[in-house]
């Protein structure tokens, strides 16, 4: 029934495919425009074991542990399998990715490098995402606000130009569709920010060293710093360093105060999760549609030979409101299909 949403794609930033901060493994894909591997790479034999590879996931995942569990023991057969049966790059780099599909955790992804995971860093906090990732329309005095991806620059000062003109026009109610949202980085927190009068603390990301620490608790987290830039360099290199970094967004003018209805699908994931979370959980919003993904975790790419990278989920996400995201998604107040779901929201503006 959510076919029909098919993933916004930012036409001008292909870097930011392989570079996200909160995105589901699933829309990772190499964009169109980065460098394949050469020809004589491609049918080459596979040459870095696979215990490299585990190697580098033990030593940076947020639970190593999901390496010795019974979920991943069939997908490392299949893995060894085609490495023995002297699979060629390309086609070991595709079985890696469609394994993981069905593996123990989201956001794991082997690809090809456009460049560094330095260098792509350094790039995305200076990518815009384009006219295509915010989108502002009215029903008569409803504004219907289409955040299509929280990537690129240009994304949170697009919606804050949003939340200008629904003030300027005295916006009754808002519709955020987040149907076609896969995630991103901090464009969350303008969409977040203008619906709150007082601050709020939505959740903790937990990195390996907090997962060794134990289960946070929400007392001290709140007596620890918020998450206040909007670099991804920054993040990557804090979020893991950190046990726990704790996530609180706070209120940005100009502010509205109407009613407020979230359309989500099965495809609503990652950053776009946290989102729905942090706006149910500050009571700002009611929620249409569909359980989003589960597909709730912070990756980081790593440098392996051959011009590839390796996606590793290197922070898990508590919410304070949901609890642990990743593997069962946010529910909505009124579940339906996803392509009912603005319908059924504009019927309850209007009752």
């Amino acid at each position: 029934m959510t076919r029909r949403f098919r993933p916004f794609t930012p036409l001008s930033a292909a870097w930011m495919l392989a570079c996200t901060l909160l995105l589901p493994a699933a829309a990772l894909a190499a964009p169109t425009d980065a460098p394949a591997l050469a020809p004589t790479d491609a049918a080459a034999p596979w040459t870095l074991p696979l215990s490299d590879i585990e190697a580098l996931m033990r030593r940076e995942l947020f639970d190593p542990g999901l390496l010795d569990s019974p979920a991943y023991a069939p997908l490392r057969a299949e893995l060894q399998a085609l490495i023995a049966g002297g699979v060629q790059r390309k086609p070991f780099v595709k079985a890696f990715n469609a394994a993981w599909q069905k593996g123990p955790s989201s956001h794991v992804r082997l690809q090809p490098a456009p460049a560094s995971a330095a260098v792509m860093a350094e790039r995305f906090d200076q990518m815009d995402a384009g006219p295509e990732a915010v989108q502002l329309s009215w029903r008569g005095d409803t504004a219907v606000l289409a955040v299509n991806t929280f990537m690129g620059r240009d994304t949170g000062p697009a919606i804050s130009a949003a939340y200008r003109e629904m003030a300027t026009r005295s916006a009754r109610a808002l519709i955020i569709d987040l149907r076609r949202n896969e995630g991103g980085a901090f464009a969350v927190i303008p969409l977040v920010g203008h619906l709150l009068e007082r601050g709020h603390d939505s959740g903790v990301f937990v990195s390996q060293r907090g997962r060794q620490a134990g289960t946070p608790q929400r007392s001290a987290i709140e007596q620890l710093r918020p998450w206040t830039q909007a670099s991804l360099q920054s993040f990557w290199a804090e979020v893991p360093a950190a046990p726990y970094t704790r996530l609180r967004f706070e209120p940005m003018a100009p502010r509205f105060a109407g009613p407020v209805y979230v359309l989500t699908s099965a495809r609503t994931a990652s950053a776009a999760e946290l989102v729905v979370d942090a706006l149910l959980g500050a009571g700002r919003a009611q929620v249409f549609g569909e359980r989003t993904a589960g597909q709730m975790l912070s990756q980081k790419p790593f440098d392996l030979p051959n011009q590839l990278l390796l996606f590793v989920p290197v922070a898990d996400y508590h919410a304070w409101h949901s609890g642990r995201i990743e593997g069962r998604g946010v529910t909505p107040t009124r579940a339906m299909p996803a392509d009912q779901a603005l319908d059924a929201a504009l019927a309850e503006v209007t009752r």
